[in-house]
């Protein structure tokens, strides 16, 4: 089985970036996909330009990268030619609508002309004026203090008949200790954190200083709840998955979100897990904790979900 690690969902030409090639002497548009293992046509690209060519049955099975089975309906060879260059290859044809594919089987043949395809133009910078126009506009997003993600909310699951454990505080170094209570009174105060008179579930926290002097509380969840926790089965975005989608781009920004994690409220079971103990009693987390082993999958999908 073959797969394609790409959503194979581009509906048009904005959404990837496309090599002009001729098929059989005939000009065809394909989405540059370093994703995909075969390169592939939809049908209605076969029938209306390739008919000529024989279809020949297969054994090749296509799985896209939500594990969605792409039906097959054969393979066959064809003449390629792109800029002086010719080939005979082969090509999978498969039911829908979707886009043509070129995958790594053909990268492997055809020296594409990157300097071209991956080129940068000149855009005038953006005003000032319209910079303060947009936070203006939006300043709701740009203020201090902490966001919240409306309708998602963070679940923790744990294994069944899993016990509970409860863990002492940790000596916190004198040093850091007005700026660990500091935080705490500012968590609680932003209502990320309240205090709770008990809890059968509680993490030492473990404390990590930041250049402004300021520091960041994490739950020492690997000795407590990450024991029990039931993994998330959501794939995140590795380096090259995240560089291959900047290709054919026009406007290049970052955003970074504030105190990401503690935007994302947890579901009312899932608090007890991220309960903390640090030296000034227990403190019950409402938002999304760091420290959980899960948070990053979590955090993945609702952004894909939201984005």
């Amino acid at each position: 089985m073959f797969e394609l690690f790409t959503i194979y969902s581009a509906r048009d030409k904005a959404d990837g970036i496309y090599i002009d090639l001729q098929l059989n002497g005939k000009m065809v548009s394909m989405q540059l996909d370093t994703g995909a293992s075969l390169s592939l046509i939809p049908e209605y690209i076969y029938n209306d330009k390739l008919k000529d060519c024989c279809l020949h049955p297969t054994s090749i099975r296509l799985v896209s990268y939500t594990g969605v089975k792409i039906p097959v309906l054969g393979e066959l060879k064809v003449p390629v030619a792109y800029e002086g260059q010719q080939w005979s290859l082969p090509l999978v044809v498969v039911e829908g609508d979707k886009p043509p594919l070129l995958g790594r089987n053909w990268l492997q043949k055809i020296s594409l002309n990157w300097k071209e395809i991956f080129s940068l133009r000149y855009v005038s910078p953006v005003s000032v004026t319209s910079l303060s126009d947009v936070l203006e506009k939006h300043r709701e997003l740009f203020g201090d203090g902490y966001g919240k993600i409306t309708d998602f909310k963070a679940k923790v699951r744990v294994q069944e008949g899993t016990h509970p454990i409860f863990h002492k505080p940790r000596p916190v170094p004198y040093a850091l200790k007005d700026a660990v209570e500091k935080e705490l009174d500012h968590l609680e105060r932003n209502s990320i954190i309240s205090q709770v008179g008990r809890s059968d579930w509680a993490a030492p926290i473990v404390v990590v200083p930041k250049k402004d002097k300021t520091v960041r509380l994490c739950g020492d969840y690997k000795v407590t709840v990450n024991k029990w926790i039931l993994s998330e089965e959501y794939p995140l975005p590795n380096v090259d998955d995240l560089f291959a989608t900047l290709p054919g781009g026009k406007v290049f920004s970052k955003s970074d979100l504030s105190f990401a994690y503690q935007q994302l409220e947890l579901d009312a079971e899932s608090k007890q897990y991220l309960t903390i103990n640090p030296h000034k009693g227990l403190f019950q987390y409402h938002r999304l904790a760091y420290g959980i082993s899960t948070a990053p999958a979590i955090f993945q999908h609702t952004m894909d979900q939201i984005l």
